[in-house]
């Protein structure tokens, strides 16, 4: 920030925040049904807003704001250790979005669909009974995508700045708590 002439150092950019409330609440949502003894066979489908992350050229004063999300869905197969447990694995579709922001609006989404996999750990209680709670705690497992490259045009100077194209890890953890019944 500057204040007549003297500039003190600023944020490094870009910089990004993450985490639960930054885009929303993430969400899941999945169906099983037990196929033999301890093995089930169901699907998923969730969203997780991941962030945001802003970027600014100190050159011409061009601002960058982007918004990241990942939604997955896909065929689920799990086995249960003990009663109450349940460990899982599954394929799944993976569709990411890259929201660019000026000022309050997003003027640009990018969507990119790609395949990757889902392991999960599922605890239930009361283990036996028609509604219960349930904890899941998901790793969802995607390449890295590329985001970018951007120009953008600084609105006082016209100067327009390049932002590069980079490689974004978007694989993420979810952990949700939820109830859940059976039928």
């Amino acid at each position: 920030f500057s204040f007549i002439g003297l500039c003190l150092p600023g944020r490094d950019h870009p910089f990004s925040r993450t985490g639960i409330g930054e885009l929303g609440f993430p969400s899941h949502v999945g169906v099983s049904r037990v196929w033999r003894g301890r093995i089930s066979l169901g699907g998923f489908a969730g969203r997780s807003g991941i962030g945001r992350t802003m970027g600014l050229d100190r050159n011409s004063y061009a601002r960058l704001n982007l918004s990241y999300a990942v939604s997955s869905a896909g065929p689920m197969v799990t086995f249960a250790p003990v009663r109450g447990v349940r460990l899982g694995a599954g394929a799944a579709a993976f569709i990411t979005s890259i929201g660019e922001e000026q000022g309050p609006d997003v003027v640009t989404t990018r969507r990119r669909t790609s395949p990757g996999a889902v392991l999960e750990a599922r605890f239930t209680a009361p283990a036996s009974t028609r509604v219960f709670a349930a904890l899941l705690v998901q790793g969802r497992l995607l390449r890295r995508q590329r985001v970018g490259p951007y120009d953008e045009t600084d609105g006082l100077t016209g100067i327009t700045a390049s932002f590069p194209a980079t490689p974004v890890r978007m694989s993420h953890w979810f952990i949700g708590v939820g109830v859940g019944a059976r039928f």
